[in-house]
């Protein structure tokens, strides 16, 4: 759906399409009032795409926020940043971080920094997240911002195995 239309639609049809979603990709994990509860705590001016993971480096590396700039002296810059909010966590969460700058002189590195730490989280454990991303090109005088909204889902591996086994055995 794009931009426009999703702006278009009211508060309870964004709310209903999120459940639907949420629902189908991940709905035999989370009860209805989870998911309602995830929904509200979500700005839904906002489009977000659902992404289920349950790889835990995968979610690691989502569960980071980002300030990554790169600057050149006369070409111009970009930077990347993102932003996390827990929206439901079965145990402890903190997320990661990245930070790194490099400064570029006629093409040459001069400058660069970097710093970055994991997500804290058990691997054992449901996560949902809302991760809002800013991409920023400022190259050959480009101004150009895209921003994404993304909700994910951690179901860990475990979890996933034994709803398997559970509904076959049912079978």
């Amino acid at each position: 759906m794009n931009k426009r239309m999703f702006s278009e639609l009211s508060l309870e049809t964004k709310r209903a399409k999120l459940f639907s979603v949420i629902k189908q990709k991940a709905g035999e994990f989370f009860t209805d009032e989870e998911i309602k509860d995830i929904i509200k705590k979500l700005d839904l001016s906002k489009q977000f795409t659902v992404k289920v993971v349950n790889d835990p480096f995968e979610f690691n590396s989502l569960a980071k926020e980002y300030y990554v700039h790169d600057e050149h002296s006369w070409a111009g810059e970009s930077k990347f940043t993102s932003n996390v909010d827990v929206l439901f966590a079965e145990d402890d969460f903190k997320s990661g971080m990245v930070d790194s700058y490099v400064f570029y002189r006629n093409g040459n590195e001069e400058t660069s920094s970097r710093e970055e730490r994991d997500a804290e989280f058990n691997v054992d454990a449901r996560y949902v997240i809302a991760v809002y991303e800013h991409d920023y090109d400022g190259y050959d005088g480009k101004n150009l911002h895209t921003y994404t909204n993304k909700l994910v889902i951690y179901i860990p591996k475990e979890v996933l195995i034994n709803e398997v086994i559970s509904e076959f055995i049912a079978d």
